[in-house]
């Protein structure tokens, strides 16, 4: 119980607080861009990463922070379902960085192509 509150605890803070930096984030993006243009495309892609990345983190911390409040009011109907979630939010939170790299990163898309031997990927 003491880690669920623990756990909870930093998983509020981290939905609290990345609202605001991510919106300071595309702030400074446009400004960025307005003053260099070749490295826009590269700074969208960053921020576009980041930001979809928070999100993803976001949906787990909401999942990890209601289940916490579930347990708390001691809803034996409630708790068990929040808590079957977790695979999915956990899922989400684990792969969807990975996946948007690879979409969002033609290097890395190469990198990762040229390891498996049967596409003969250069």
């Amino acid at each position: 119980q003491i880690t669920k509150g623990f756990t909870s605890f930093f998983h509020l803070a981290f939905l609290i607080l990345t609202a605001p930096m991510s919106r300071w984030c595309i702030a400074k993006l446009h400004r960025f861009s307005a003053y260099n243009k070749q490295a826009r495309q590269q700074q969208i892609n960053e921020t576009l990463y980041a930001i979809t990345s928070t999100i993803c983190q976001g949906v787990k911390a909401a999942q990890q922070v209601y289940w916490m409040y579930a347990s708390v009011i001691g809803d034996a109907v409630l708790a068990p379902k929040v808590a079957s979630y977790y695979t999915y939010a956990n899922a989400i939170a684990l792969w969807s960085p990975p996946v948007l790299l690879l979409a969002i990163s033609g290097a890395t898309r190469r990198a990762v192509l040229a390891m498996v031997p049967f596409l003969r990927y250069k």
